[in-house]
């Protein structure tokens, strides 16, 4: 299947060889498969959040930069009321 998915495309780039983490250059298509899916699984895990540290909040949090605001924490509570979970982050 990826020989016919290779033949349809117009895209000719391959991929070269991989150094191992021994160091030694591996060309074996077998072999730079097991490389790269050694490195993805070791980059992408599943994280335990069941022991997720919880912040400290303030009453009052100054900013920086501009010591006259302040923010409050009803402030904050009620934006995240308004967050949609169904909905992409971003502006």
């Amino acid at each position: 299947m990826a020989t016919y998915a290779r033949s349809k495309s117009k895209n000719s780039v391959k991929i070269g060889p991989l150094v191992g983490r021994d160091g030694d250059l591996i060309s074996n298509a077998t072999a730079k498969a097991t490389v790269l899916n050694d490195f993805f699984c070791s980059v992408f895990t599943k994280q335990d959040t069941s022991n997720v540290p919880v912040p400290d909040l303030c009453n009052e949090i100054r900013c920086t930069d501009r010591s006259e605001d302040i923010i409050k924490p009803e402030a904050i509570a009620a934006k995240l009321e308004k967050l949609r979970s169904d909905k992409a982050a971003g502006g």
